[in-house]
């Protein structure tokens, strides 16, 4: 890449997290970066630094920079205020939409993609049209605070996204959310148009943690059997955890992954640190158990 911007090396980095190649837990090497992005450290730990300070990346002295994990705390909060933002985005982005043809045209048009991409289940695709849906819509608010904050609440949250999206019927209502979203739009009622936005990021929060819920009892189950084999300290084969180091649990005990070996110690294991354990291992993270 020779002589980058520092923007655009922000951007690059950011981009792996938020794609997870570069997955929660995961320590990122300055000589692999160096490396990677054929720049000096100087830059990357500039850009690094940037990263920690959109809450993307954490530091510390011994293990250097690593990947945020992912907590229902984190998803809950990330959606109030999309919940909120968002739909004044959309108040104040509507009657500079409908008067702008090439805008309202591009919602129309994504739109109709998401409809197609949702009919051949692409998620991937999916998750690019809905990125650019709502990019769209707030970005046309004008409003310079309520873009950036906008900008790193959606870099954030897609990162879980993805698991959204397979819910049962999760992409075929939200296909529906957005065409209502761009009919009140079209149609210059902006009061609609925010509540409908807010609408669709309420139910699609309402979906995951359902999903999490019914995940959260799986593991209590898993727990169960896994306790008596972690307690003879025989480990064995546990297909939830292929090839993964998992880290400690919240009582300092250690949790094994990796090769299809791993088992789950059922002490100390609270209600929250298993909703925590079971977004970040779902969400292709490291799967630590935080206390």
């Amino acid at each position: 890449m020779g002589k980058v911007a520092l923007k655009d090396l922000c951007d690059a980095i950011r981009g792996e997290i938020v794609s997870r190649d570069f997955p929660p837990g995961m320590k990122l090497s300055e000589p692999m970066l160096c490396k990677r992005w054929n720049v000096s450290r100087t830059p990357i730990r500039e850009a690094l630094r940037h990263l920690e300070s959109e809450g993307f990346i954490n530091s510390n002295r011994n293990k250097g920079f690593v990947v945020t994990s992912i907590s229902l705390r984190d998803v809950e909060e990330a959606y109030t205020i999309m919940i909120n933002l968002d739909s004044l985005a959309g108040r104040l982005a509507t009657p500079l939409i409908v008067n702008d043809p090439e805008k309202i045209e591009e919602l129309r048009r994504l739109c109709e993609d998401m409809r197609a991409l949702a009919k051949k289940k692409d998620v991937d695709n999916y998750i690019r049209a809905n990125g650019e849906f709502h990019s769209l819509i707030f970005r046309a608010s004008e409003n310079v605070w309520l873009i950036r904050i906008l900008e790193n609440i959606h870099a954030h949250t897609n990162r879980f996204i993805l698991k959204t999206l397979y819910i049962p019927r999760r992409i075929d209502k939200s296909t529906q959310e957005h065409d209502k979203i761009f009919k009140c739009i079209e149609n210059r009622d902006a009061e609609r148009a925010g509540k409908a936005i807010a609408t669709h990021f309420t139910k699609a929060f309402a979906d995951l943690e359902d999903e999490i819920s019914t995940s959260d009892q799986a593991w209590s189950n898993e727990i169960s059997a896994a306790g008596h084999a972690w307690s003879m300290g025989k480990p064995q084969p546990h297909p939830r955890f292929p090839r993964q180091l998992v880290g400690q649990g919240p009582g300092g005990q250690t949790v094994f992954g990796g090769d299809g070996q791993a088992v789950l110690p059922a002490l100390g294991l609270g209600r929250e640190n298993r909703k925590t354990l079971a977004i970040d291992t779902e969400i292709g993270g490291s799967g630590t158990v935080r206390g």
